[in-house]
């Protein structure tokens, strides 16, 4: 129910907030996953649109991930970045 989560939520923080001695702790955490699109392999077979998840659902916020990605020839000069939210399913 999410009336009750809200309104749960709120009587904790206005308690932390009143100085107020309280076994729980808000954490604010995302809701999907987030990632990028790479190129690489996939069931056996090349692929320009695989799925990289980078920050996984459910993760505490603020936070702070980094992945190393490599180009695709020598002396690339760009890539084309795609930021995706949530699992999906690209082949």
């Amino acid at each position: 129910n999410p009336d009750l989560c809200v309104a749960t939520g709120a009587a904790i923080q206005a308690a932390n907030i009143a100085g107020e001695n309280i076994a729980s702790i808000l954490v604010d955490i995302t809701p999907y996953t987030f990632g990028t699109s790479a190129l690489g392999e996939l069931d056996g077979e090349y692929t320009s649109h695989l799925y990289v998840p980078i920050i996984h659902k459910n993760t505490a916020l603020p936070c702070r991930k980094t992945e190393v990605f490599y180009t695709n020839v020598d002396e690339q000069e760009q890539v084309e970045t795609i930021f995706l939210k949530g699992k999906i399913a690209m082949h």
